[in-house]
């Protein structure tokens, strides 16, 4: 079976054949040795710079992996993108109802997480409004970049792509070869058994501890 069959199932299309793990940011990034790209090139956060804005697009990335488990290829690159797989959304968003505010952000806009101004708007509505943007943001900072490539790098040591030292040789992991290896361990189209661990509901429960949830 081939790398880009494998992981079908984890939401990865041939479109994105060229995309790899960065090993020192842990962002998407089309890398050109994997073949022609045809289309606009996705940097990861340790380029010098992203760009012009693509056509069509609110920000110039079109992949990304699952905020949460890090398993799923998610479509990007609008403003409303949510960050999450489905199974890690309904679980992201029933904690979030729990606890009453948007403690693990969902998506960019703020809109997304209830975060708004709304009725009658004067200087003390606008100052709400604000301190509460700015607690969006930190989280969405602490999601964004510290959880994300911490776990992420922390999956691709537990999978055997990445040595405990953090050296990815020539920097990258295709994401082809990470969804094979999540098959495979997922037991994905009889590849081998399950490894009897849920590894979404696993990566949750650590999230919902970086983010302080009451248990």
């Amino acid at each position: 079976m081939s790398d880009e069959a494998r992981p079908a199932e984890y939401c990865y299309l041939p479109e994105y054949r060229t995309l790899s793990i960065c090993t020192t940011c842990f962002g998407l990034f089309d890398d050109e040795s994997l073949g022609p790209l045809g289309r606009e090139q996705q940097l990861c956060a340790c380029a010098p710079s992203r760009g012009d804005r693509w056509p069509g697009y609110d920000y110039n990335e079109r992949a990304r992996l699952c905020d949460c488990c890090g398993r799923y290829v998610l479509r990007s690159g609008s403003r409303w993108s949510v960050w999450f797989c489905d199974e890690c959304k309904a679980r992201v968003l029933a904690l979030n109802g729990e606890v009453g505010f948007p403690l693990i952000p969902i998506g960019r806009h703020s809109m997304m997480n209830g975060v708004g101004l709304g009725g009658a708007v004067d200087e003390k509505a606008i100052a709400r409004f604000e301190a509460r943007l700015g607690g969006l943001v930190s989280r969405m900072e602490l999601l964004s970049r510290t959880w994300k490539p911490e776990h992420l790098r922390a999956e691709l040591v537990r999978l055997g792509l990445l040595d405990g030292e953090g050296a990815g040789g020539a920097g990258a992991v295709p994401l082809a070869v990470y969804l094979g290896a999540v098959a495979d361990e997922d037991g994905a189209r009889g590849v081998q058994p399950p490894s009897g661990v849920d590894q979404r509901h696993a990566a949750f429960l650590e999230l919902r501890d970086v983010f302080g949830a009451p248990d």
